[in-house]
Protein backbone atom coordinates (compact mmCIF):
# COMPACT_ATOMS: atom_id res chain seq x y z
CA UNK A 1 0.00 0.00 0.00
CA UNK A 2 1.68 3.40 -1.23
CA UNK A 3 -0.20 6.64 0.32
CA UNK A 4 0.32 10.19 -1.14
CA UNK A 5 -1.19 12.78 1.28
CA UNK A 6 -1.34 16.95 0.34
CA UNK A 7 -2.58 19.32 2.44
CA UNK A 8 -6.11 18.97 1.71
CA UNK A 9 -6.37 15.46 0.00
CA UNK A 10 -5.40 11.78 0.12
CA UNK A 11 -4.63 9.35 -2.71
CA UNK A 12 -4.67 5.68 -2.12
CA UNK A 13 -3.73 3.32 -4.58
CA UNK A 14 -4.29 -0.48 -4.67
CA UNK A 15 -2.53 -2.55 -7.79
CA UNK A 16 -4.63 -5.60 -8.61
CA UNK A 17 -4.90 -7.69 -11.99
CA UNK A 18 -8.54 -7.90 -12.75
CA UNK A 19 -10.33 -4.76 -12.33
CA UNK A 20 -13.95 -6.74 -11.93
CA UNK A 21 -12.57 -7.94 -8.93
CA UNK A 22 -11.37 -4.72 -7.11
CA UNK A 23 -12.27 -4.18 -3.24
CA UNK A 24 -13.41 -1.22 -1.44
CA UNK A 25 -10.93 -1.59 1.47
CA UNK A 26 -7.62 -1.37 -0.34
CA UNK A 27 -6.22 -3.14 2.22
CA UNK A 28 -3.53 -4.72 0.23
CA UNK A 29 -1.44 -4.34 -3.13
CA UNK A 30 -0.77 -7.41 -5.45
CA UNK A 31 2.35 -7.44 -7.75
CA UNK A 32 1.89 -5.90 -11.57
CA UNK A 33 1.02 -7.85 -14.19
CA UNK A 34 1.11 -7.46 -18.03
CA UNK A 35 -2.58 -6.89 -17.64
CA UNK A 36 -2.89 -5.57 -14.55
CA UNK A 37 -4.57 -2.28 -13.53
CA UNK A 38 -4.15 0.58 -10.90
CA UNK A 39 -7.27 1.66 -8.60
CA UNK A 40 -6.76 4.89 -6.73
CA UNK A 41 -8.80 6.21 -4.16
CA UNK A 42 -9.30 9.93 -4.04
CA UNK A 43 -10.30 11.48 -0.82
CA UNK A 44 -10.94 14.59 0.29
CA UNK A 45 -9.81 15.27 3.58
CA UNK A 46 -11.97 18.28 4.59
CA UNK A 47 -15.05 17.00 3.72
CA UNK A 48 -14.58 13.22 3.24
CA UNK A 49 -15.62 13.11 -0.15
CA UNK A 50 -13.86 10.00 -2.34
CA UNK A 51 -14.34 8.74 -5.70
CA UNK A 52 -12.23 5.21 -6.71
CA UNK A 53 -10.49 5.79 -10.17
CA UNK A 54 -9.27 2.81 -11.68
CA UNK A 55 -6.67 3.43 -14.37
CA UNK A 56 -6.99 0.88 -17.29
CA UNK A 57 -5.89 3.01 -20.19
CA UNK A 58 -2.91 3.60 -22.15
CA UNK A 59 -1.86 7.49 -23.02
CA UNK A 60 -2.91 6.78 -26.50
CA UNK A 61 -6.28 6.61 -25.72
CA UNK A 62 -5.86 9.17 -22.99
CA UNK A 63 -4.71 11.53 -25.70
CA UNK A 64 -7.34 10.84 -27.79
CA UNK A 65 -9.86 11.30 -24.96
CA UNK A 66 -8.62 14.76 -24.34
CA UNK A 67 -7.92 15.60 -28.22
CA UNK A 68 -11.77 15.24 -28.10
CA UNK A 69 -11.97 17.71 -25.43
CA UNK A 70 -10.43 20.26 -27.67
CA UNK A 71 -12.43 19.41 -30.87
CA UNK A 72 -15.98 19.50 -29.19
CA UNK A 73 -15.76 21.62 -25.71
CA UNK A 74 -13.33 24.20 -26.65
CA UNK A 75 -15.07 25.89 -30.03
CA UNK A 76 -18.23 26.09 -27.97
CA UNK A 77 -16.31 28.10 -25.38
CA UNK A 78 -14.13 29.62 -27.88
CA UNK A 79 -17.24 31.05 -29.82
CA UNK A 80 -19.51 31.85 -26.78
CA UNK A 81 -16.14 34.38 -25.44
CA UNK A 82 -16.73 35.80 -29.36
CA UNK A 83 -20.20 36.39 -28.40
CA UNK A 84 -19.15 38.14 -25.52
CA UNK A 85 -17.05 40.29 -26.94
CA UNK A 86 -19.06 41.24 -30.21
CA UNK A 87 -22.36 42.41 -27.55
CA UNK A 88 -19.84 43.72 -24.89
CA UNK A 89 -17.46 45.75 -27.59
CA UNK A 90 -19.67 46.44 -30.31
CA UNK A 91 -20.83 50.02 -27.93
CA UNK A 92 -17.26 51.46 -29.56
CA UNK A 93 -18.30 50.79 -33.26
CA UNK A 94 -22.05 51.75 -32.66
CA UNK A 95 -20.61 55.09 -31.22
CA UNK A 96 -19.15 55.95 -34.83
CA UNK A 97 -22.70 56.07 -36.03
CA UNK A 98 -25.23 58.55 -34.91
CA UNK A 99 -25.74 57.05 -31.35
CA UNK A 100 -24.60 59.84 -29.37
CA UNK A 101 -26.78 62.55 -31.77
CA UNK A 102 -29.51 60.36 -31.43
CA UNK A 103 -29.87 60.19 -27.49
CA UNK A 104 -28.12 63.33 -26.94
CA UNK A 105 -25.03 61.68 -25.46
CA UNK A 106 -21.92 63.86 -23.99
CA UNK A 107 -18.67 62.22 -23.47
CA UNK A 108 -19.40 62.30 -19.47
CA UNK A 109 -22.87 60.12 -20.20
CA UNK A 110 -20.65 57.68 -22.53
CA UNK A 111 -17.86 57.46 -19.89
CA UNK A 112 -20.44 56.96 -17.29
CA UNK A 113 -22.38 54.09 -19.17
CA UNK A 114 -18.84 52.36 -18.62
CA UNK A 115 -18.44 52.81 -15.54
CA UNK A 116 -22.28 51.72 -14.70
CA UNK A 117 -21.37 48.35 -16.90
CA UNK A 118 -18.38 48.45 -15.39
CA UNK A 119 -19.94 48.20 -11.50
CA UNK A 120 -22.76 45.36 -13.14
CA UNK A 121 -19.73 42.74 -13.70
CA UNK A 122 -18.11 44.13 -10.26
CA UNK A 123 -21.65 43.68 -8.54
CA UNK A 124 -22.74 40.52 -9.82
CA UNK A 125 -19.59 38.26 -10.58
CA UNK A 126 -19.76 36.47 -7.11
CA UNK A 127 -23.29 35.91 -7.16
CA UNK A 128 -23.33 34.70 -11.08
CA UNK A 129 -20.37 32.00 -9.59
CA UNK A 130 -22.60 31.27 -6.64
CA UNK A 131 -25.37 30.61 -9.30
CA UNK A 132 -22.96 28.73 -11.72
CA UNK A 133 -21.93 26.11 -9.07
CA UNK A 134 -25.31 25.45 -8.25
CA UNK A 135 -26.96 25.24 -11.78
CA UNK A 136 -23.89 23.77 -13.42
CA UNK A 137 -21.54 25.36 -15.58
CA UNK A 138 -23.62 24.07 -19.07
CA UNK A 139 -27.09 25.48 -17.62
CA UNK A 140 -26.02 28.75 -16.34
CA UNK A 141 -23.58 29.79 -19.01
CA UNK A 142 -26.08 28.99 -21.70
CA UNK A 143 -28.38 30.67 -20.33
CA UNK A 144 -25.94 33.76 -19.79
CA UNK A 145 -25.30 34.04 -23.11
CA UNK A 146 -29.08 33.79 -24.47
CA UNK A 147 -29.90 36.80 -21.83
CA UNK A 148 -26.95 38.99 -22.46
CA UNK A 149 -28.01 38.65 -26.19
CA UNK A 150 -31.17 39.89 -25.55
CA UNK A 151 -30.27 42.57 -23.51
CA UNK A 152 -27.68 43.32 -26.62
CA UNK A 153 -30.61 43.25 -29.20
CA UNK A 154 -33.01 45.26 -26.54
CA UNK A 155 -30.26 48.11 -26.84
CA UNK A 156 -31.54 49.00 -30.40
CA UNK A 157 -34.66 50.86 -28.51
CA UNK A 158 -33.25 52.93 -26.57
CA UNK A 159 -33.92 56.44 -27.38
CA UNK A 160 -32.79 58.41 -24.33
CA UNK A 161 -29.75 58.57 -22.21
CA UNK A 162 -31.19 57.45 -19.23
CA UNK A 163 -31.90 54.13 -21.08
CA UNK A 164 -28.56 54.15 -22.63
CA UNK A 165 -27.24 53.40 -18.78
CA UNK A 166 -29.29 51.72 -17.70
CA UNK A 167 -28.92 49.02 -20.56
CA UNK A 168 -25.14 48.94 -20.27
CA UNK A 169 -25.69 48.56 -16.25
CA UNK A 170 -27.72 45.66 -17.17
CA UNK A 171 -25.35 44.62 -20.11
CA UNK A 172 -22.81 44.30 -17.17
CA UNK A 173 -24.52 42.61 -14.82
CA UNK A 174 -25.96 39.69 -17.05
CA UNK A 175 -22.18 38.87 -18.45
CA UNK A 176 -21.00 39.32 -15.18
CA UNK A 177 -19.22 35.79 -14.06
CA UNK A 178 -18.72 34.24 -18.06
CA UNK A 179 -15.50 34.73 -18.36
CA UNK A 180 -14.14 33.14 -14.90
CA UNK A 181 -17.32 30.49 -14.98
CA UNK A 182 -15.61 29.65 -18.60
CA UNK A 183 -12.20 29.45 -17.19
CA UNK A 184 -13.18 27.17 -14.46
CA UNK A 185 -15.19 25.10 -16.85
CA UNK A 186 -11.84 24.56 -18.45
CA UNK A 187 -10.46 23.47 -15.64
CA UNK A 188 -12.26 20.94 -14.49
CA UNK A 189 -11.64 18.84 -18.13
CA UNK A 190 -7.93 19.70 -18.13
CA UNK A 191 -5.02 18.20 -15.87
CA UNK A 192 -2.94 21.43 -14.80
CA UNK A 193 -0.23 20.92 -17.06
CA UNK A 194 -2.61 22.05 -19.88
CA UNK A 195 -4.39 24.77 -18.71
CA UNK A 196 -2.07 27.61 -19.86
CA UNK A 197 -2.73 26.51 -23.60
CA UNK A 198 -6.18 26.03 -23.13
CA UNK A 199 -6.75 29.48 -21.56
CA UNK A 200 -4.79 31.26 -23.73
CA UNK A 201 -7.16 29.22 -26.66
CA UNK A 202 -10.36 30.22 -24.85
CA UNK A 203 -9.17 34.30 -24.81
CA UNK A 204 -8.44 34.11 -28.66
CA UNK A 205 -12.39 33.92 -28.94
CA UNK A 206 -12.07 37.74 -27.37
CA UNK A 207 -9.20 38.36 -29.66
CA UNK A 208 -11.32 37.38 -33.02
CA UNK A 209 -14.74 39.21 -31.68
CA UNK A 210 -12.58 42.62 -31.69
CA UNK A 211 -11.21 42.17 -35.61
CA UNK A 212 -14.19 41.12 -36.66
CA UNK A 213 -16.61 43.62 -34.20
CA UNK A 214 -15.56 46.09 -36.72
CA UNK A 215 -15.40 44.69 -39.93
CA UNK A 216 -19.38 43.60 -39.08
CA UNK A 217 -19.83 46.93 -38.60
CA UNK A 218 -18.21 48.53 -41.32
CA UNK A 219 -20.42 45.91 -43.32
CA UNK A 220 -23.50 47.08 -41.48
CA UNK A 221 -22.96 50.46 -41.74
CA UNK A 222 -22.11 50.80 -45.11
CA UNK A 223 -25.60 48.84 -46.27
CA UNK A 224 -28.35 49.16 -43.47
CA UNK A 225 -28.37 52.77 -42.16
CA UNK A 226 -32.22 54.07 -43.50
CA UNK A 227 -33.58 50.44 -43.44
CA UNK A 228 -36.92 50.06 -42.29
CA UNK A 229 -36.46 53.52 -40.86
CA UNK A 230 -33.40 52.52 -38.43
CA UNK A 231 -30.40 53.94 -37.77
CA UNK A 232 -26.70 52.51 -38.22
CA UNK A 233 -26.09 52.22 -34.56
CA UNK A 234 -29.39 50.21 -34.27
CA UNK A 235 -28.57 47.89 -36.57
CA UNK A 236 -25.77 47.06 -35.41
CA UNK A 237 -27.45 46.09 -31.95
CA UNK A 238 -30.24 43.98 -33.67
CA UNK A 239 -27.74 42.22 -35.84
CA UNK A 240 -24.87 41.59 -33.04
CA UNK A 241 -27.47 40.55 -30.35
CA UNK A 242 -29.51 38.03 -32.73
CA UNK A 243 -26.72 36.38 -33.77
CA UNK A 244 -25.67 35.96 -30.37
CA UNK A 245 -29.13 34.68 -28.96
CA UNK A 246 -28.96 31.71 -31.62
CA UNK A 247 -25.21 30.76 -30.76
CA UNK A 248 -26.49 30.57 -27.16
CA UNK A 249 -29.05 27.70 -28.08
CA UNK A 250 -26.87 25.83 -30.53
CA UNK A 251 -24.50 26.21 -26.90
CA UNK A 252 -27.28 25.09 -24.65
CA UNK A 253 -27.91 22.14 -27.17
CA UNK A 254 -24.22 20.57 -27.34
CA UNK A 255 -22.58 21.65 -24.43
CA UNK A 256 -21.90 19.22 -22.08
CA UNK A 257 -22.15 19.37 -17.96
CA UNK A 258 -18.58 17.76 -16.63
CA UNK A 259 -16.64 14.65 -17.76
CA UNK A 260 -18.74 12.73 -15.16
CA UNK A 261 -21.66 14.31 -16.66
CA UNK A 262 -20.66 14.26 -20.31
CA UNK A 263 -24.46 14.39 -21.55
CA UNK A 264 -25.97 17.83 -22.45
CA UNK A 265 -29.01 19.28 -20.32
CA UNK A 266 -31.32 17.32 -22.50
CA UNK A 267 -29.80 13.77 -22.70
CA UNK A 268 -30.88 12.74 -26.29
CA UNK A 269 -26.59 12.35 -26.62
CA UNK A 270 -23.20 12.75 -25.44
CA UNK A 271 -20.36 14.23 -27.12
CA UNK A 272 -18.26 11.63 -25.60
CA UNK A 273 -18.13 7.49 -24.64
CA UNK A 274 -18.72 6.29 -21.56
CA UNK A 275 -14.81 4.91 -22.07
CA UNK A 276 -13.98 8.90 -22.70
CA UNK A 277 -15.43 10.05 -20.00
CA UNK A 278 -14.02 7.96 -17.83
CA UNK A 279 -10.54 8.43 -18.87
CA UNK A 280 -11.10 12.67 -18.62
CA UNK A 281 -12.63 12.05 -15.07
CA UNK A 282 -9.79 9.74 -14.02
CA UNK A 283 -6.99 11.73 -15.49
CA UNK A 284 -7.88 14.91 -14.42
CA UNK A 285 -8.71 13.46 -10.71
CA UNK A 286 -4.91 11.64 -10.69
CA UNK A 287 -3.53 15.14 -11.23
CA UNK A 288 -5.18 17.02 -9.01
CA UNK A 289 -7.12 15.06 -6.68
CA UNK A 290 -8.88 18.34 -5.07
CA UNK A 291 -11.20 18.51 -8.27
CA UNK A 292 -12.43 15.19 -6.51
CA UNK A 293 -14.88 18.19 -5.44
CA UNK A 294 -14.97 21.18 -8.08
CA UNK A 295 -18.28 22.14 -6.93
CA UNK A 296 -17.47 22.89 -2.74
CA UNK A 297 -17.44 26.62 -1.91
CA UNK A 298 -14.22 28.38 -1.57
CA UNK A 299 -13.46 28.65 2.16
CA UNK A 300 -12.21 31.66 4.37
CA UNK A 301 -8.94 29.57 4.95
CA UNK A 302 -8.61 29.46 1.48
CA UNK A 303 -9.21 33.50 0.39
CA UNK A 304 -6.59 33.62 3.23
CA UNK A 305 -3.71 31.67 1.54
CA UNK A 306 -4.67 33.74 -1.55
CA UNK A 307 -4.46 36.92 -0.21
CA UNK A 308 -1.17 36.25 1.81
CA UNK A 309 0.90 34.58 -1.39
CA UNK A 310 3.36 37.12 -2.78
CA UNK A 311 2.33 35.61 -6.22
CA UNK A 312 -0.96 37.02 -5.89
CA UNK A 313 0.23 40.17 -5.66
CA UNK A 314 3.17 39.88 -8.33
CA UNK A 315 0.33 38.86 -10.66
CA UNK A 316 -2.32 41.83 -9.48
CA UNK A 317 0.83 44.52 -10.20
CA UNK A 318 1.03 43.34 -13.67
CA UNK A 319 -2.27 43.60 -13.99
CA UNK A 320 -2.18 46.95 -12.83
CA UNK A 321 0.54 48.01 -15.09
CA UNK A 322 -1.75 47.50 -18.19
CA UNK A 323 -5.48 47.31 -17.25
CA UNK A 324 -5.47 51.24 -17.02
CA UNK A 325 -5.78 51.37 -20.74
CA UNK A 326 -8.15 48.46 -21.56
CA UNK A 327 -11.33 50.17 -20.65
CA UNK A 328 -10.61 53.09 -22.35
CA UNK A 329 -9.31 51.86 -25.70
CA UNK A 330 -12.01 48.85 -25.91
CA UNK A 331 -14.78 51.77 -26.15
CA UNK A 332 -13.01 54.61 -27.85
CA UNK A 333 -10.61 53.10 -30.57
CA UNK A 334 -12.84 53.19 -33.14
CA UNK A 335 -13.85 56.91 -32.17
CA UNK A 336 -10.13 57.59 -31.75
CA UNK A 337 -9.19 56.48 -35.26
CA UNK A 338 -12.26 58.35 -36.96
CA UNK A 339 -10.59 61.84 -35.66
CA UNK A 340 -7.53 61.08 -37.50
CA UNK A 341 -9.89 61.82 -40.17
CA UNK A 342 -11.04 58.49 -41.50
CA UNK A 343 -15.33 57.92 -42.22
CA UNK A 344 -17.05 55.58 -39.68
CA UNK A 345 -17.09 53.07 -41.96
CA UNK A 346 -13.17 53.23 -43.11
CA UNK A 347 -12.38 53.73 -39.04
CA UNK A 348 -14.73 50.48 -38.01
CA UNK A 349 -12.47 48.65 -40.33
CA UNK A 350 -9.02 49.60 -39.94
CA UNK A 351 -9.90 49.61 -36.37
CA UNK A 352 -9.70 46.07 -36.10
CA UNK A 353 -6.09 45.87 -37.11
CA UNK A 354 -5.15 46.02 -33.85
CA UNK A 355 -6.99 43.01 -33.07
CA UNK A 356 -5.32 41.29 -36.10
CA UNK A 357 -2.10 41.85 -34.56
CA UNK A 358 -3.21 40.38 -30.45
CA UNK A 359 -4.03 37.38 -32.79
CA UNK A 360 -1.06 37.18 -34.35
CA UNK A 361 0.99 37.50 -31.34
CA UNK A 362 -1.45 35.13 -29.24
CA UNK A 363 -0.73 32.40 -31.49
CA UNK A 364 2.92 32.71 -30.99
CA UNK A 365 2.63 32.89 -27.37
CA UNK A 366 0.64 29.58 -27.22
CA UNK A 367 3.03 28.06 -29.60
CA UNK A 368 6.20 29.13 -27.01
CA UNK A 369 4.52 28.23 -24.04
CA UNK A 370 3.68 24.64 -25.63
CA UNK A 371 7.39 24.36 -26.51
CA UNK A 372 8.77 25.94 -23.38
CA UNK A 373 6.43 25.76 -21.02
CA UNK A 374 7.08 29.22 -20.03
CA UNK A 375 4.39 30.80 -19.57
CA UNK A 376 5.78 33.97 -17.77
CA UNK A 377 7.92 34.89 -21.31
CA UNK A 378 4.60 36.41 -23.12
CA UNK A 379 3.25 37.96 -20.20
CA UNK A 380 6.96 40.23 -19.42
CA UNK A 381 7.29 40.86 -23.31
CA UNK A 382 3.54 41.84 -23.65
CA UNK A 383 4.09 44.20 -20.56
CA UNK A 384 6.86 45.63 -21.60
CA UNK A 385 5.62 46.36 -24.94
CA UNK A 386 1.98 48.31 -23.62
CA UNK A 387 4.44 50.05 -21.09
CA UNK A 388 6.88 51.62 -24.15
CA UNK A 389 4.19 52.02 -26.85
CA UNK A 390 2.09 54.07 -24.19
CA UNK A 391 4.52 56.41 -23.38
CA UNK A 392 5.82 56.76 -27.03
CA UNK A 393 1.79 57.63 -27.90
CA UNK A 394 1.98 59.84 -25.44
CA UNK A 395 4.68 61.72 -26.61
CA UNK A 396 3.37 61.77 -29.75
CA UNK A 397 -0.07 63.03 -28.61
CA UNK A 398 0.51 66.59 -30.00
CA UNK A 399 1.78 66.23 -33.20
CA UNK A 400 -0.35 66.19 -36.85
CA UNK A 401 1.46 62.78 -37.59
CA UNK A 402 -1.96 60.58 -37.63
CA UNK A 403 -0.48 57.93 -39.50
CA UNK A 404 2.07 57.34 -36.83
CA UNK A 405 -0.23 57.77 -34.16
CA UNK A 406 -2.36 55.41 -35.52
CA UNK A 407 0.65 53.00 -35.79
CA UNK A 408 1.22 53.38 -32.55
CA UNK A 409 -2.11 53.00 -31.58
CA UNK A 410 -2.86 49.63 -33.47
CA UNK A 411 0.47 48.00 -31.91
CA UNK A 412 -0.21 49.27 -28.29
CA UNK A 413 -4.39 47.81 -28.36
CA UNK A 414 -3.12 44.71 -29.84
CA UNK A 415 -0.38 43.78 -27.21
CA UNK A 416 -2.57 45.55 -24.89
CA UNK A 417 -5.33 42.54 -25.49
CA UNK A 418 -3.41 39.86 -25.15
CA UNK A 419 -1.68 41.19 -21.53
CA UNK A 420 -4.83 40.07 -19.52
CA UNK A 421 -4.86 36.50 -20.49
CA UNK A 422 -1.40 35.52 -20.54
CA UNK A 423 -0.89 37.16 -17.17
CA UNK A 424 -4.02 34.86 -16.22
CA UNK A 425 -2.39 32.10 -17.76
CA UNK A 426 0.77 32.40 -15.73
CA UNK A 427 -1.27 32.68 -12.16
CA UNK A 428 -3.15 29.50 -12.87
CA UNK A 429 0.59 27.79 -13.66
CA UNK A 430 1.48 29.01 -9.97
CA UNK A 431 -1.90 28.01 -8.41
CA UNK A 432 -1.28 24.80 -6.36
CA UNK A 433 -5.04 24.26 -5.79
CA UNK A 434 -7.92 24.52 -7.85
CA UNK A 435 -9.40 27.53 -4.65
CA UNK A 436 -6.44 29.60 -5.57
CA UNK A 437 -7.05 29.18 -9.36
CA UNK A 438 -10.49 30.03 -9.42
CA UNK A 439 -9.84 33.10 -6.71
CA UNK A 440 -7.00 34.44 -8.62
CA UNK A 441 -8.86 34.55 -11.83
CA UNK A 442 -11.80 35.81 -10.12
CA UNK A 443 -9.96 38.51 -8.81
CA UNK A 444 -7.63 39.85 -12.11
CA UNK A 445 -11.25 39.51 -13.93
CA UNK A 446 -12.89 41.89 -11.46
CA UNK A 447 -9.59 44.25 -11.71
CA UNK A 448 -10.14 44.47 -15.18
CA UNK A 449 -13.53 45.82 -14.38
CA UNK A 450 -12.54 47.98 -11.63
CA UNK A 451 -10.44 49.87 -13.84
Amino acid sequence: MSKFESKQSVIEKETVDDPDQLSTSLSSTTTRTANSHTKVLVLDADTGDNETVVKDWSKEEEKKAFRKVDFMVMPLLFFAFFILQIDRGNIANALTSTLAKDLKLTNEIINTGTGLFNVGIVVFEIPANMLLQKFGPAKWLSFQIVVWSLCATLQSCVSSHSGFLAARFFMGALEAGYIPGGLYYISTWYKKKDLPIRYGIFFIGNTVASGCSGLIASGILKDLPGDYGLAGWKWIFIVEGTMGIGYGLIFAFFIPDSPQKPKPFHNFFSLFSDKDSKIIRGAVLLDDPEKINSAKEISLKEMKEVVSDWRTWVHFLFSLSFMQNVQALSAYVPVIVKSLGYSAVKANAMSSISSWISLVVMVLSITFINRFEFVCIPTLVSTLVVVIFSAALWGEAHTHKNHAKFGLLMILSGFNTIAHPMNCSWASANSRKPAQRNLRTLLYTKLHSWL
